[in-house]
């Protein structure tokens, strides 16, 4: 389960998920090399991929409207 809060709203979600398979992918930061992960989010999928070498998710899709991004920029410190 996951807490979340937009500043207006909050609650719990319950996430589960498994990664399918590692793939190059391409978003406005550039391209990376991903695990692609098939998540249930409240009962809805969503495919998303994590970029190791940036250590975030580079892009989400979703048929739900607020799960849908991909990764614009980034900085590593």
């Amino acid at each position: 389960d996951a807490n979340w809060s937009d500043g207006t709203y909050s609650g719990t979600v319950h996430v589960a998920g498994n990664i399918v398979a590692r793939e190059k992918i391409t978003v406005p930061a550039g391209t990376f090399e991903a695990l692609h992960a098939k998540l249930n989010v409240g009962g809805a999928e969503v495919n998303c991929w994590y970029a190791p070498a940036v250590a975030n998710w580079a892009q989400c899709k979703s048929a739900l409207p607020d799960y849908n991004y991909a990764l614009a920029s980034y900085s590593l410190k």
